[in-house]
């Protein structure tokens, strides 16, 4: 569970815990499953709630008791929350970033409902494993890139539709569901936008779920003949999530930047192909003609050769022709061209 004091800022509603606590109320009795030093249940006070606390570590509890009314120690995963707060005791019971360090979040949420009163609710914040920053974490084989939603002490992952079949198996109907939305290059998650693939940060952007950084939501156990699970996933109400991050400026340019170094590789090499197609080009050309010129001179070649066999067979026939004194004198120059 968390064991660090965090600053809250209500007036920033793109936070998990200024929708948790708007999710919360005014005027409620309260149980803060997993309180740490208490700074929710201390900013909940100031909306007229009672606030009882639960922790693990006693020194984060210590603190806590500072500004709640009561808070017990002991591990949600092995104590039942029934043997230690009376049913129907609260009108929230809050799970802040906590479900996702649980061993049985569901066994914790069972026993959350049985201390609701009338109307009750259970209101919780998990991180999505879906975001973005994951995404591409992952991607550059760096699920430890930074803190946040890869924590070593997380046990559990939650994306939207798992979020929604916990509470759904735990009987619980989801009556209200947000999300906290964060650019998967302004997450805090140290990535390095010169080791992406051009385009990918721009894809992961578009896949579903990859801008919300984490899920709030709040649900009530199902009545009597009602189905605790939703025909439909719900979405996250436009209205009740702030706009998106604005991505880092020195992200987006590096990302810029490798895009453009990028596009001018491939320009150099297409432009060394086209290079290369133009020199294959031209020396195919004069291979052409210098087998144009080879097939010409071929041709003369034939030509002297029959002029030549014309002139040897006028040649053997003057032989045959003439008296054998000459004859012979004509066959000693024959042989002597032959040669």
């Amino acid at each position: 569970m968390p064991e660090h004091a965090v600053d809250i800022d209500i007036s920033d509603p793109n936070t998990s815990h200024a929708q948790v606590i708007d999710l919360i109320g005014h005027d409620k009795r309260v149980l803060d499953v997993g309180c740490s030093t208490g700074e929710l249940g201390r900013v909940l006070a100031t909306r007229g709630c009672r606030v009882i606390g639960l922790e693990v570590d006693a020194a984060a509890a210590a603190v806590a008791e500072q500004h709640l009314e009561r808070v017990v120690v002991a591990d949600v995963d092995s104590t039942p929350l029934s043997e230690r707060f009376e049913a129907a005791g609260f009108d929230v019971v809050v799970f802040s970033d906590v479900l996702e360090h649980l061993a049985d979040p569901h066994a914790a949420l069972t026993e959350a409902a049985r201390l609701l009163g009338p109307n009750g609710r259970i209101v919780v914040s998990v991180p999505n494993v879906s975001h973005g920053s994951v995404r591409l974490a992952l991607l550059q084989d760096r699920p430890d890139a930074g803190p946040g939603l890869l924590d070593g002490d997380r046990v559990r992952l939650f994306t939207r539709q798992r979020l929604v079949d916990l509470l759904a198996g735990a009987g619980l109907v989801l009556d209200d569901l947000r999300g906290t939305l964060a650019d998967p290059l302004d997450a805090g998650v140290a990535l390095d936008p010169h080791d992406l693939p051009v385009g990918a940060a721009e894809w992961v952007r578009g896949r579903p779920d990859a801008l919300v950084r984490g899920f709030q939501c709040a649900a009530r156990p199902a009545g009597d003949g009602e189905a605790a699970v939703p025909e439909l996933v719900p979405a996250v109400p436009a209205a009740a999530v702030p706009a998106p991050a604005v991505p880092a400026a020195e992200a987006l340019t590096a990302e810029s930047e490798q895009a453009a170094r990028q596009a001018l590789v491939e320009r150099d090499r297409v432009v060394g192909l086209e290079a290369s197609l133009a020199t294959a080009t031209e020396r195919i050309a004069a291979m052409e003609d210098e087998l144009g010129s080879l097939r010409a001179r071929d041709e003369r070649q034939k030509d002297e050769i029959g002029r030549l066999r014309k002139r040897v067979g006028a040649l053997e026939h003057d032989l045959a022709a003439a008296p054998r004194g000459v004859a012979g004198l004509l066959r000693d120059v024959y042989r002597k061209i032959r040669r």
